[in-house]
């Protein structure tokens, strides 16, 4: 028996060394090039918001990143500096979709690949706000004028009736 482990560990030692770190450089280069396929929550950030409109349903906040790379690649990268962006300048009264494509999200290192966005679209409804009431001034007499001149919007009168009472 001892003769039998002297022969696998001790004979030409320097030839099963050399294998055996052959080996280890071989195993670390695998591992190393071994794709990885993870799911990350980005953060949704809606640039250029129109003024002149209000939007008027919920949105999400986030969208979910299917991403594949290396494995020191994604490991490495810092998953809270990735965002999607959408560009809302081209905003307009109604119904709006907008695409999320690979190229709104932002923070993804070189080698690392978006295999899916979920969801790949969001829809924002916008709408014109409404102005708010007027207050409108009549003098005596002109009352009655006015009201039929009023748009259908609500707004107040003040002012003196005919018979010279206060109305409001």
């Amino acid at each position: 028996m001892r003769e039998i482990l002297k022969a696998i560990f001790v004979k030409k030692w320097q030839a099963k060394l050399v294998s055996l770190f052959l080996a280890l450089l071989l195993w670390f280069y695998v591992v190393k090039d071994q794709n990885l396929l993870i799911t990350v929550a980005a953060p949704l950030e809606l640039t250029n918001y129109p003024s002149e409109l209000r939007m008027t349903n919920r949105v999400r906040t986030s969208v979910e990143l299917a991403l594949e790379g290396r494995r020191d690649l994604i490991q490495g990268m810092s998953k809270r500096d990735i965002k999607a962006r959408v560009d809302l300048a081209r905003a307009k009264e109604g119904k709006n979709i907008y695409a999320i494509q690979a190229s709104h999200v932002e923070a993804i290192p070189k080698g690392v690949i978006i295999k899916g966005i979920t969801p790949d679209r969001i829809e924002i409804d916008f709408e014109k706000p409404k102005p708010p009431p007027q207050d409108i001034k009549a003098a005596p007499g002109f009352l009655n004028n006015i009201m039929e001149r009023a748009s259908g919007e609500k707004q107040n009168v003040t002012g003196a009736a005919k018979n010279g009472e206060a109305v409001r």
